[in-house]
């Protein structure tokens, strides 16, 4: 087969080869113009470099065959960094690298940020939850709190409401005490008397009272509590004390031998208020006992005295 032959039956399709002229052109001009590789990178032509991804960079050699004047020095990347004397092989490889820790970077992060994401908002969840279940937990103890507390208060309020009504019950018992033995009435002398001049018409003349014949010095005793209307002498009745009693009856106690107590003096049942004895017109040792109802006319002592529990 000729030559012609041969060329004519393997006659490349157009387009796609380089035409002569292109390659031509290329050739004489020596430039070390970049092609388009696989990985989408422009790579010098004049290099014929390989590339060679690692695990741990990237690494782009010479042609096997013995490197001529114009080829670029051997470049190396790794992690550590990238050496290169050609400024576009450099440029090239920088992007490679960067494009693909990039495309890494992006699959790895994103697969992470979404675990955690997914992890994050379980965490948050369960935070509210607790959060939630803390609040709970501490209102119902608040609740808790605030009800024994009110409780608490009522309990004392009402202890000391209890206190306070006993106290006060107590008081009025003992007012009440109090006032019943001051309105209490009992005898003006103890015994040993003897009766003599009684109340009625005597000599002539109206005797408004009782005698009561006692030594000199025998104590006379106010009947009630009240409050001494006069203490002082008077003529015929000596040495004399009047008592007006809480009931407005007014005792006379008449011919005593000294005072004990004295005018506007308050006085108790049983209280010593004056000393039997013989002043003023007196026949002998006794005690004029004279009873004026609200302070009226006399009246005979001696129902009076027996009435009211006084009769010595």
């Amino acid at each position: 087969m000729s030559d012609a032959a041969y060329r004519g039956r393997h006659r490349p399709p157009a387009g796609r080869h380089r035409s002569a002229r292109s390659a031509r052109t290329h050739e004489s001009t020596g430039s070390s113009l970049p092609r388009f590789v696989g990985s989408g990178y422009l790579l010098p032509t004049a290099a014929a470099a390989t590339l060679v991804l690692t695990a741990t960079g990237a690494h782009i050699g010479g042609t096997t065959g013995a490197p001529s004047a114009s080829a670029a020095p051997a470049t190396s990347l790794t992690a550590s960094g990238l050496v290169t004397e050609d400024p576009i092989e450099r440029d090239v490889v920088e992007r490679s690298g960067r494009d693909s820790a990039r495309a890494s970077a992006l699959t790895g992060t994103d697969s992470f940020d979404t675990a955690a994401s997914g992890r994050a908002d379980q965490q948050d969840a369960a935070d509210a939850a607790d959060r939630t279940q803390a609040q709970a937990g501490a209102a119902d103890a608040k609740a808790a709190a605030d009800a024994k507390a009110a409780a608490d208060a009522k309990a004392a309020a009402d202890s000391a409401a209890a206190q306070a009504q006993a106290d006060a019950d107590a008081q009025q018992a003992q007012a009440d005490a109090a006032a019943a033995a001051a309105h209490n009435w009992v005898p003006f002398i103890d015994g040993g008397y003897q009766l003599t001049s009684g109340f009625g018409m005597r000599w002539g003349a109206m005797h408004p009272g009782q005698d009561f014949a006692v030594p000199v010095g025998t104590p006379v005793k106010a009947m009630s509590s009240g409050t001494v209307l006069f203490a002082g002498w008077q003529g015929g009745y000596g040495n004399k004390v009047e008592i007006q009693y809480w009931d407005g009856t007014v005792s006379w106690f008449c011919h005593n031998s000294k005072l004990i107590v004295t005018q506007g003096e308050q006085v108790t049942p049983g209280e010593l208020v004056s000393m039997s004895g013989n002043t003023g017109h007196s026949t002998g040792p006794h005690v004029h006992v004279e009873i004026h109802p609200q302070d009226g006319a006399p009246i005979p002592p001696l129902p009076w005295l027996k009435k009211m529990g006084t009769m010595p």
